[in-house]
């Protein structure tokens, strides 16, 4: 039997992922001294109210080796084959972790895909993989994963760059867009890192020019858009309206998704984003 494993970043919930059958790892937000893992200890809800609260800079933890090796030894116990899914390597040691515990253990029922994706390209790659899991090899799995990663894009508006600057994401040089003059960046995962690829006047121009990356591209309509917000609902319903406002029959949309606090850590509130994927 494969069973699909991700991490907290990929914008499951407990809820959810019970209901599909999904393993999701937490990761760990670290508020100084105290620890949360994420979904489990705090919601993202939760984690936003703290986030605006507390004077304390969060940071992050990857899920550690014991965690893999549990996993992937009951796994093998119980005849299961694995196909791992963790968020971008260039963004965590996740993936270099599982790789680690997959290598010394020698666990060949372990599949570790590179996905080069977060938050909602992750959770394509993970809502495709739990579709196809009965349907295919491990192997065909992965390379069709791979696949679908590359045809996979993310684009987002953010209220600032500055939670990226102090998470070491981005230089002190980008994060000064978007500190003066009401501008809101627009951000991208290309391959497997953030990178800033525009910057708008207000909100409105940085959903009109969101927007613009959907009617422009060659868009696979066999899968759903993904939109995401950290709290600011109403720019995300801004999106979603400016998205299918010239045919709503012609794209279908996954259910809204709160940004994970994993990656809220690091992209702060005030952001909504939209995946889509592209034909070969």
């Amino acid at each position: 039997m494969i069973r699909i494993v991700t991490d907290s970043s990929a914008d499951i919930s407990a809820e959810e992922a019970s209901a599909k059958g999904i393993t999701v790892l937490p990761l760990t937000i670290n508020f100084g001294k105290d620890q949360y893992r994420d979904g489990v200890d705090i919601t993202a809800l939760e984690f936003y109210k703290k986030l605006e609260e507390s004077k304390v800079v969060p940071t992050t933890s990857q899920a550690s080796p014991m965690q893999y090796e549990e996993l992937f030894s009951l796994a093998r116990e119980q005849g299961d084959t694995l196909i791992v899914l963790p968020i971008s390597r260039k963004l965590s040691g996740s993936y270099q972790c599982a790789t680690m515990v997959k290598k010394q253990g020698n666990y060949d029922n372990v599949y570790i895909v590179d996905t080069l994706s977060t938050v909602g390209k992750l959770r394509m790659l993970v809502l495709e993989a739990l579709k196809l899991k009965d349907d295919m090899s491990a192997e065909q799995l992965v390379k069709h994963l791979e696949d679908l990663r590359d045809r996979t894009t993310l684009i987002a508006l953010v209220d600032t760059l500055e939670y990226l600057f102090k998470g070491g994401r981005l230089s002190r040089t980008s994060a000064v867009i978007g500190t003066v003059l009401n501008i809101k960046p627009l951000i991208t995962i290309d391959k497997g890192e953030i990178k800033v690829i525009g910057k708008c006047m207000g909100v409105r121009k940085a959903v009109d020019s969101l927007s613009q990356y959907l009617k422009e591209a060659d868009v696979d309509k066999n899968y759903p858009l993904i939109f995401g917000y950290s709290p600011s609902v109403d720019r995300v319903m801004k999106l979603i309206d400016k998205c299918v406002e010239q045919d709503r029959r012609q794209y279908y949309y996954d259910n809204l998704q709160v940004l994970s606090a994993i990656v809220g850590v690091h992209i702060g509130p005030g952001a909504a984003y939209l995946v889509y994927v592209e034909n070969k």
